[in-house]
């Protein structure tokens, strides 16, 4: 059985606290409402990305690299239909509600920023082949642009 201490997937990005937490939904102001869904969905990323990191280098079977390695091409398809969604509708969205244009082109740099990383671990779940598989290597593709993306979330 697993301790306390087991670090699961909170670990090693850690988790955005939730706005409202312990509030009921429905009293909720809107723009509080927003952001704790979008936290939902932000720890969601996070802990796909830490549950690949924290299993990255015990998985040894043949089946378990595969499915490892399918895991992380789905959720590198997650993240990228998120920003792509959060570029084409949700920000425009939030810049015509405030009036301010150019207020999300922060995020939208963000997540320029982090592309070529998730390009790159994209790439290593797509070609790699269960006999190269490394899990170092794959961790070190994570250590590139984690930082960058957990910045962004």
């Amino acid at each position: 059985m697993a301790t306390q201490e087991t670090p699961w997937a909170d670990l090693p990005f850690n988790l955005i606290p939730t706005p409202g937490r312990g509030e009921a939904v429905n009293k909720l102001p809107v723009p509080v409402w927003i952001a704790r869904e979008m936290t939902c969905a932000h720890n969601g990323i996070l802990r796909g990305l830490n549950s690949i990191y924290q299993q990255s280098i015990y998985v040894t079977k043949p089946e378990d690299v595969k499915d490892l390695l399918k895991y992380t091409e789905f959720w590198c398809g997650w993240i990228r239909e998120h920003h792509d969604a959060e570029e084409e509708f949700y920000f425009p969205e939030v810049e015509r509600l405030t009036g301010v244009k150019g207020l999300m082109e922060a995020n939208v740099a963000q997540h320029h920023a982090f592309m070529p990383g998730l390009e790159a671990f994209t790439k290593f779940a797509v070609e790699t082949s269960v006999e190269e598989y490394d899990g170092m290597k794959l961790r070190a593709i994570v250590d590139s642009f984690g930082e960058t993306l957990t910045k962004h979330l």
